[in-house]
């Protein structure tokens, strides 16, 4: 007997889509799950019973590992006092692969990193060597799409310990170095904290969106995400979503960023340590996040993503994410 997977039915699709997810045909399909289910569970019409909620699918057929490709653009501005500091534009594409039920293979296949000021430039260059233990990496989610646990955190440590001796080599700044091995240090012996921080992630696994009611705002997740203004720092947002729009097997959904009362304590103490001094005894802090998600048949077409940071409405952090599926 072959082996097989069973595929979760999820709202929206059809015959033809979970078909095309394995680039097989309706009758391909049909012919193995029907060929391994009981009586009560075969399928013998162009529809889906409302009683199956899964189908058995082929694990070894050749192309059983569908695969997606996205491009992911951040432009990112940090202002002083008013004053436009610097800005960079990161393009990456990657690929994500399903293995399995909630499980992801994400591979970064390029990376491009642009800045407006030249004083920034060697830093980015030490920064684009951290990202390198994250450029394949296997994820698993729960039912809800939220990333649960990485399966490969060996081999990210393993590629870590390559990077720490190339940062080394790379410059005589011998106290940055330290200080990015330190730093750098609990991310990639425990990587989990830091992928749940990453904005990024957080984008391409927003968490299931409730699809049954326009307009309608549900209760979405809380997450820490890392603070641009507070370095090493993590702020705590709760999500509330909804469904904008709905044509047929398309959505358009949001997520708005809601920020938690115990941050403020938190980051006033930090504000005391780094910026007091500088602006002065009164602490006024927000961050925010808004993203808007294209969704086709349970599927991100694309994302556009818009974040600020601002303290005193002084020194602010801005940013805009656009994911785009390729």
């Amino acid at each position: 007997m072959k082996d097989f997977i069973k595929y979760k039915i999820e709202k929206g699709d059809t015959l033809q889509t979970i078909a095309e997810k394995f680039d097989q045909t309706v009758n391909e399909l049909l012919e193995f799950h029907n060929s391994h289910s009981v009586l009560t569970q075969q399928i013998n019409s162009e529809r889906i019973p409302v009683h199956i909620d899964t189908i058995l699918i082929d694990s070894n057929h050749e192309k059983l590992k569908y695969i997606y490709a996205y491009r992911i653009t951040s432009e990112n501005e940090y202002f002083n006092f008013k004053n436009l500091v610097y800005s960079t534009v990161n393009e990456i594409t990657i690929e994500i692969e399903k293995l399995a039920d909630n499980k992801y293979f994400l591979s970064q296949k390029s990376k491009t990193v642009k800045c407006s000021s030249p004083h920034y430039d060697n830093y980015l260059v030490l920064l684009s060597l951290l990202d390198q233990p994250f450029e394949d990496v296997i994820l698993t989610t729960d039912d809800s799409g939220r990333i649960k646990s990485i399966d490969n955190q060996n081999e990210i440590r393993e590629r870590w310990n390559v990077v720490k001796k190339t940062l080394t080599d790379s410059t005589d700044d011998k106290e940055m170095v330290n200080k990015l091995i330190k730093d750098g240090e609990p991310v990639y012996i425990n990587s989990l904290p830091h992928i749940l921080a990453n904005i990024q992630y957080n984008l391409l696994y927003p968490g299931n969106f409730n699809l049954n009611n326009v307009n309608k705002i549900s209760e979405g997740f809380s997450t820490r995400l890392y603070s641009s203004l507070f370095s090493g720092s993590k702020v705590l947002l709760t999500f509330k979503n909804r469904v904008v729009e709905k044509t047929g097997s398309t959505v358009i959904a949001e997520n708005k960023s809601f920020l938690e009362k115990e941050n403020i304590k938190i980051l006033g103490e930090l504000y005391n340590v780094s910026f007091r001094e500088l602006l002065g005894n009164n602490f006024n802090y927000n961050f925010n996040l808004t993203s808007t998600y294209n969704i086709k048949e349970n599927i991100i077409v694309n994302c556009t993503a818009d974040f600020t940071e601002n303290i005193n409405d002084t020194i602010v952090a801005k940013s805009r994410y656009q994911i785009n599926k390729i």
